[in-house]
């Protein structure tokens, strides 16, 4: 965090990764190590939901799904850390992201795959070779159809989707695949 202002680190705490005062012993332990770990990816829910929704190609939307979340739950191995007192995360490793193939397989694939992910510049998240193998010869091509970008691709005209994509304002990519969860609109602005 070279960026981060001296002054900054020194009297407050910045984004949560910096403080002097104010935690105890354990969650500054905890936090050094949630810190200190690298970001990755965690295969278990994909791998869980391409076999659900294989076995189940038939079902409806809502009985794939459930189905999905039900078994990722059941076989979720709990992750434990010295000095938590609330126990339990969404994968297997720590400060791993659990994919999502249904949303994600269309943009990772376009990034170049799991194999570009450790190379980006802004936000690198690493994965193993089995684990950029299995996107590439499992994941992928089971869900390039089927995600709701990959839908969206083959319907919307492509003059629009030229004039959307990379531009920043409209992008559909993020937006079609998390919900535009990572906007939040100035509606004091707007109104």
């Amino acid at each position: 965090m070279a960026c981060v202002d001296e002054k900054i680190k020194k009297d407050a705490t910045y984004y949560g990764q910096y403080t002097t005062n104010g935690s105890t012993d354990r969650i500054k332990a905890l936090n050094k190590a949630m810190h200190d770990a690298i970001p990755g990816v965690c295969m278990h829910r994909a791998r869980v939901f391409t076999e659900v929704y294989k076995e189940m190609e038939n079902a409806d939307p809502l009985t794939q799904k459930s189905t999905a979340v039900a078994r990722t739950l059941e076989t979720l191995k709990p992750l434990y850390t010295e000095g938590e007192l609330i126990v339990g995360l969404r994968s297997e490793k720590t400060k791993s992201h659990p994919m999502h193939p249904e949303v994600e397989s269309t943009w990772i694939n376009a990034e170049g795959g799991l194999k570009a992910l450790p190379t980006r510049s802004y936000n690198p998240f690493v994965c193993t070779e089995e684990e950029q193998k299995y996107f590439e010869e499992v994941l992928y091509p089971f869900w390039a159809k089927k995600t709701i970008q990959s839908k969206w691709q083959a319907t919307f005209p492509k003059e629009y989707q030229e004039r959307m994509c990379g531009t920043g304002f409209a992008e559909p990519a993020f937006m079609l695949s998390v919900y535009g969860s990572h906007l939040t609109m100035d509606w004091k602005e707007i109104l």
